[in-house]
């Protein structure tokens, strides 16, 4: 646990929690490649990215905000149901978004509603 700078947990929807502890060299490796997969995406510094994941329990959240944030140079906005998602990417304008297909989907057909 010396080694240990960040902790998460799944949201334990199936059970009891799967805690995660996550090193420097784990941090560096989870931002890095983000950062390519960004790059690889398109996203700039001008790019405003939405990740619509709870960032403060979920490893993978907080790796897509981090990333951007840190390394990226873009913004990134996070967190909210999906009404207030909708409303936050329309109110900074949103040029990219981070999340799950099927999550995205339904984003879609909210915002169409």
């Amino acid at each position: 646990m010396r080694d240990v700078v960040r902790v998460h947990a799944s949201s334990g929807t199936t059970g009891k929690p799967i805690v995660v502890a996550y090193t420097k060299q784990d941090v560096d490796v989870w931002t890095s490649v983000m950062v390519r997969s960004l790059a690889a995406c398109g996203c700039t510094k001008a790019t405003s990215c939405k990740t619509p994941t709870a960032t403060d329990s979920s490893p993978v959240g907080w790796a897509r905000t981090m990333a951007p944030r840190h390394r990226r140079g873009c913004d990134s906005i996070s967190g909210g149901n999906t009404d207030r998602q909708i409303m936050v990417m329309k109110d900074f304008g949103v040029t990219a978004i981070c999340c799950t297909p099927t999550y995205f989907l339904h984003l879609i057909d909210r915002a169409a509603s």
